[in-house]
């Protein structure tokens, strides 16, 4: 009788003591670094690169090589220079085809208002001089015109992480031209003033 007690107490004790002990909360479950649940690091910034190198693809229709160097003044603020040369072809009043060499030479001003250098909408002005000579003909009628570009525009950059880049412009440009005619007897020169369209589509590299 008093083994059956004895044993008896010795199992109910514990689960009385057991029961009338305070509960414990369970052990908070693992939690990886929030960097081990994310599927990879955070991406580096891009780059600012200070330099912008493009080319016109619409002048290659004439076809003229344009190129475009921008540098970076600021983190809103960029300068460019453009050169360009290369052979125009026109057609008379008579119906002959005549080709002229061109060359010009420009820069302009590019103010991010929205953005940066690297991509965002620019406000700037631009400033071009044109000269065209025409080539050696059946007639021997020796041409040349000069003519300076000013207008201001509104475009938008966009830079690959890369360096790819697109740039596109659209403006208007107060034109002046001077042109100079001779067949060697007579002389003929004519100068013209008109209000044009200010379009330009760039594509290269950043670095």
């Amino acid at each position: 009788m008093r083994i059956s007690v004895v044993l008896g107490a010795l199992v109910v004790g514990p689960a009385l003591a057991a029961a009338q002990a305070p509960h414990e909360p369970p052990p908070a479950s693992y939690r990886p670094p929030p960097e081990e649940t994310e599927p990879g690091r955070p991406q580096a910034p891009v780059p600012e690169r200070p330099y912008a190198l493009t080319v016109s693809p619409l002048h290659l229709l004439f076809p003229i090589l344009e190129v475009t160097g921008e540098y970076r003044l600021g983190p809103r603020l960029g300068v460019a220079g453009t050169l360009g040369a290369g052979r125009i072809t026109a057609t008379s009043a008579a119906g002959q085809d005549l080709s002229f060499t061109a060359a010009e030479l420009g820069g302009s001003v590019r103010y991010y208002v929205v953005g940066s250098f690297r991509q965002g909408v620019q406000l700037g002005a631009e400033v071009m001089y044109l000269l065209v000579k025409l080539g050696d003909n059946p007639d021997g009628v020796q041409a040349a015109g000069d003519g300076l570009s000013v207008g201001p525009f509104v475009g938008y950059k966009w830079t690959a992480r890369g360096g790819f880049t697109v740039e596109a412009q659209l403006g208007i440009a107060i034109t002046a031209i001077e042109a100079h005619a001779t067949d060697g007897a007579s002389t003929a020169t004519e100068e013209q003033s008109r209000v044009r369209p200010l379009v330009n589509l760039n594509l290269g590299w950043s670095f």
